[in-house]
């Protein structure tokens, strides 16, 4: 059975009753274990989930990348489902890449962003 560490990339387990597929309960656990760290803490982090990413979009089956997605209700890739004829559709490979290019620049920027505005808890 894989550890937390494996799993989540620490030991802390989601509490009992936490739906990892909502993504309000998913970040508000994430938060919950990552609040007392220092930005420069955070950013330390991003390498290796860029790389956990990386080696998962690595082992997609080449062949799935041009079947074609939709996003479920919270326009979430963590909610994407086969799309069904003249629903707004792209392929997984299109979706992996944006997400992969643009995830943790997006995020990187709002966090120096919430730092410059105070919005960060410092790390003593």
């Amino acid at each position: 059975m894989p550890t937390a560490q494996e799993c989540y990339g620490h030991d802390a387990m989601p509490p009992p009753g936490t739906n990892l597929g909502d993504q309000e309960q998913r970040k508000g656990w994430w938060h919950s274990i990552d609040r007392d760290c220092s930005l420069e803490e955070v950013l330390a982090m991003i390498p290796e989930y860029a790389d956990a990413l990386e080696a998962a979009i690595e082992a997609v089956p080449e062949e799935v990348l041009p079947l074609t997605y939709t996003f479920g209700n919270n326009a979430h890739i963590a909610q994407i489902r086969p799309a069904r004829n003249g629903e707004p559709s792209w392929s997984l490979g299109s979706i992996l890449a944006s997400y992969a290019d643009e995830h943790y620049d997006a995020h990187t920027a709002d966090l120096r962003d919430a730092w410059a505005r105070g919005l960060c808890n410092t790390a003593d």
